[in-house]
């Protein structure tokens, strides 16, 4: 036996207003030229529902154009604003450490004083100069020219390096070499040869002290 056919489905059209991507200005606009194409339609005139929504599309679009516009207006009055409280801020804080350099002037660092001004007091430690030497001082030879060389750990601050050659005796040590870099390539010595070397770091303060002498056999 036979199925019956069943008879085709009817197709039903369905309006579709795309919003998925609007921006506001572009939604304004596609708004408004729907509203404009639907008063266009032959039969709006005899239509009032469609005078309704026509109206009502309308007014939705116009309303949304002015707030939109209120706030690109109040976005950049806002950007102003925070460049303003930028800058105040910043004049406050030179305000501050002015006041905060009048007030130490005045207190002559007492720290009472200070407190009597209103201000919190702010102790610096400085450390003592010290007559510490260089450390790591080593001897290396250059693997092509096997040239010696001369290295020890720099020091922050440095205003230079002293540094001195003997023949290992107390007082054999030669003139004093000075460099700005905590290496040394010495010259004049021949292998088989046995020295000394010592360094010493020229801070702000003053010199310090000799380093422990390094016995160096020349290659």
């Amino acid at each position: 036996m036979k199925k019956a056919a069943k008879a085709p489905a009817e197709k039903s059209a369905r309006a579709k207003f795309p919003t998925a991507h609007f921006k506001p200005e572009a939604l304004v606009s596609e708004t408004m030229k729907k509203s404009d194409a639907m008063k266009a339609h032959p039969s709006y005139a005899n239509t009032p529902e469609a005078q309704q929504v026509a109206t009502s599309m309308a007014a939705s679009a116009q309303s949304l154009d002015d707030i939109h516009a209120k706030m690109g207006l109040l976005h950049s009055q806002l950007i102003s604003l925070e460049t303003a409280e930028a800058r105040a801020v910043a004049q406050c804080y030179r305000a501050n450490e002015k006041a905060a350099a009048v007030v130490t002037d005045l207190s002559q660092g007492s720290e009472e004083e200070i407190n009597k001004w209103g201000f919190e007091v702010r102790v610096r430690n400085t450390s003592p100069p010290s007559n510490a030497a260089p450390t790591g001082l080593h001897a290396v030879y250059d693997k092509t020219t096997l040239a010696l060389r001369l290295r020890w750990k720099g020091v922050r601050g440095q205003r230079g390096y002293l540094l001195q050659i003997g023949d290992g005796t107390p007082n054999g040590w030669g003139q004093t070499i000075h460099t700005g870099e905590p290496v040394y390539a010495p010259v004049g010595l021949t292998p088989g040869q046995h020295v000394s070397v010592r360094v010493a770091v020229m801070r702000k303060q003053t010199q310090s002290d000799w380093s422990d002498a390094l016995n160096v056999l020349v290659r």
